[in-house]
């Protein structure tokens, strides 16, 4: 994870996100980091039903997605309009 020069978290997710234990994992870096959270899918090339769920999690929780790829994007339902951000924080806490 990196803190652009804007204060958004940025956490890069790379080649496979599957099973449980790694989808656990992404969405406790995501709820510890400060918002904002962006998500950069650009070289996430598959998931499991756990990534997928766990990133429908993050987009509900506010985390933006970016770079989605198509087949990704068909994976989580999205249309090819970019995720609407919601003002809400990650992990429910208070902003």
């Amino acid at each position: 994870m990196e803190e652009d020069r804007n204060g958004k978290h940025i956490i890069r997710v790379d080649g496979w996100l599957e099973g449980e234990e790694e989808a656990a994992e992404l969405l406790r870096i995501a709820r510890e980091a400060r918002n904002p959270v962006v998500v950069d899918l650009k070289y996430l090339q598959s998931s499991d039903s756990y990534g997928i769920q766990t990133l429908h999690t993050l987009h509900w929780e506010g985390a933006r997605l970016n770079q989605t790829s198509d087949f990704i994007k068909l994976m989580l339902g999205m249309s090819d309009e970019a995720p609407a951000s919601v003002d809400r924080p990650i992990g429910g806490g208070s902003p």
